[in-house]
């Protein structure tokens, strides 16, 4: 099926079936901003990403991370700079996007990280316990500290632990569940500002020391897997980039798998804070780093399918000479070097 370039109701009808395959509910608002992508993605000559928007499936989230990644190059290349998507190449595995860009040909291999199977676990747990607190009658908003060690099976007694320390708890003391031995969640209570009609959930947080390497691992899996398609290695004339949806995971685990696991200490210059690394990143290995100049990370500005993003560049040291001219095919909120951490431990968040 062919978008209408020339019919705005069609690509909303098509937008429309397109959120309807998915378990996503759409606004309104959101059909009309993927209508209105499908038909720019049609006047740059990226049709056949329509077509796979179209046709849906299982990845349709990896999709509608390509959709945000090439509305942004569209936007910012001019109309005489060519843009093809999985063009037929002839390679054993298709690359994503080309861009011819005067003298240079970029190709960029995108990735979505998904959730690491602990974290979507977790996920559920906190669901489950924000729904249940919503019975108790006590007008108090409440912070959960996971410990690693905290599954499912410790829902039901943590809710009756929850509703028993919530009726008479101070502000700021922290209740300990089951107990100081056994350790496997501490939670606070804090009386609101306004009234509150039950407890409410307000935060949580988790001991990410065994996520974290397994964060790492992940994304270094994925990342093995994209630059797979690079047949060639970084010249003169090619430039070869990954682009991955990171929404899933904090910058701390991609610096970890480029540039090299963080250690504890840093030191200050004249520019920011510079992280002391180990030398077990990916651009330290000499078939992944000839192939692969940058990652660039994006994350959505808001929490929707269809989004504006903020792109980091991961930049690999042995090319810092195509910085400029990756620079001039895509506006990045940040490049990151390997001896900057994007926002210490934390994601990168603009001011």
């Amino acid at each position: 099926m062919k978008v209408d370039i020339g019919k705005f109701e069609s690509a909303l009808e098509i937008a429309k079936r397109i959120f309807e395959g998915t378990r996503y509910q759409a606004t309104n608002a959101e059909i009309k901003k993927l209508a209105e992508n499908m038909i720019c993605l049609e006047k740059g000559g990226l049709g056949k990403l329509n077509q796979r928007l179209i046709a849906g499936g299982r990845k349709i989230w990896d999709t509608f991370a390509e959709l945000n990644f090439a509305i942004k190059l569209i936007s910012h290349l001019k109309d005489n700079i060519p843009i093809s998507y999985e063009p037929d190449e002839g390679f054993p595995q298709p690359i994503d996007f080309k861009i011819e860009f005067g003298n240079i040909t970029f190709w960029i291999q995108s990735k979505r990280l998904a959730l690491l199977e602990k974290e979507n676990r977790q996920d559920k747990i906190i669901d489950q316990i924000k729904r249940e607190a919503k019975k108790i009658n006590v007008g108090k908003f409440f912070v959960i500290k996971f410990s690693e060690n905290f599954t499912e099976a410790d829902v039901a007694e943590f809710l009756k632990f929850l509703k028993n320390s919530a009726i008479n708890s101070e502000g700021g003391v922290e209740y300990v569940f089951p107990d100081n031995k056994q350790r496997r969640a501490a939670v606070e209570f804090w009386p609101p500002k306004n009234k509150l009609a039950h407890l409410t959930h307000y935060g949580s947080t988790v001991d990410i020391a065994e996520i974290t390497g397994a964060a790492d691992n992940q994304i270094r899996g994925s990342l093995i897997n994209a630059a797979g398609a690079f047949k060639w290695d970084i010249s003169q004339t090619y430039i070869n980039l990954i682009v991955m949806d990171a929404d899933n995971h904090r910058d701390i685990h991609i610096g970890n798998a480029v540039f090299g696991t963080e250690l504890d200490f840093c030191f200050q210059g004249r520019n920011g804070i510079f992280w002391n690394r180990e030398n077990d990143g990916l651009f330290h290995e000499c078939e992944f780093s000839k192939k692969v100049a940058g990652v660039i990370a994006m994350r959505r500005k808001v929490r929707e399918p269809i989004s504006d993003c903020y792109f980091l560049l991961y930049m690999n040291k042995a090319y810092e000479r195509c910085l400029e001219a990756i620079q001039k095919l895509f506006p990045f909120d940040k490049v990151v070097n390997y001896k900057m951490s994007p926002a210490g431990s934390s994601n990168f968040k603009l001011p």
